[in-house]
């Protein structure tokens, strides 16, 4: 670092280094082949810079991460469209564009799942947690554990507590008390392959108590109403 004054530019030492490369033979032609490779670079930018900008105006840069495709959307644009034609939107018209939006979320084997909801008999579920000996609450271990993708025949059935959750988020089927006349169902579930894995966990790893939950799973409203459009197609 320079003491004493302020740093001076390095420009004039630049331009006297180029005229003194130009004085000698080889290095002349050195310079003047590295300033050619130089413009044919800058003329290479310019030109994909010139591809990537439509006709009057810049365009839009992704921002990182982002998928190129959304780069154009802007989210004010789209809710003010939205906007828009909700006020000329029916509710037919809107009760589709819903179920639409959610079908297009949906796996085979979650299909299955609702299909073997759709006739109204609710199936058997439980939750399997672990408590303390002197706690009154239990944490989850497992979650949403049914026989009811088995009975649906999914190919996944290690994922039947993940596609119930999904199914749930989604809003197209509900949690209803356990219905206290499957108890024949209840039963087989205790001896689940996965309810067995859960409670051997708690009690010989965590050493804690296990706390299970009953209740039953069956279609909500919009899961019906899915299930009639469905219906109205296959006929």
């Amino acid at each position: 670092m320079t003491r004493g004054g302020p740093r001076q530019s390095d420009e004039p030492e630049r331009e006297d280094a180029s005229r003194l490369l130009e004085t000698l033979p080889f290095a002349a032609y050195a310079l003047r082949q590295a300033q050619a490779v130089e413009s044919r670079l800058l003329a290479t930018l310019k030109r994909k810079l010139d591809d990537m900008t439509p006709a009057g105006g810049s365009a839009p840069l992704p921002l990182r991460g982002e998928d190129p495709g959304d780069a154009e959307r802007e989210p004010g644009a789209i809710l003010a469209q939205l906007l828009d034609r909700s006020l000329e939107q029916r509710e037919e018209a809107a009760e589709r564009q819903l179920l639409l939006r959610v079908v297009d979320q949906l796996g085979c084997d979650e299909a299955r799942i609702l299909a073997a909801l759709s006739d109204g008999q609710a199936a058997a579920a439980c939750q399997v947690g672990a408590a303390s000996r002197v706690g009154l609450t239990a944490v989850p271990v497992l979650r949403y554990a049914s026989r009811v993708g088995v009975e649906a025949g999914v190919m996944l059935r290690a994922q039947v507590p993940a596609y119930i959750g999904h199914l749930l988020a989604l809003g197209l089927i509900e949690t209803a008390p356990e219905d206290r006349e499957q108890a024949e169902a209840y039963d087989m579930l205790m001896s689940d392959e996965a309810v067995r894995e859960a409670v051997r966990h708690i009690q010989q790893e965590l050493k804690l108590q296990v706390r299970i939950s009953r209740f039953s799973l069956q279609l909500s409203g919009l899961g019906r109403r899915l299930w009639e459009c469905g219906d109205a197609a296959r006929s």
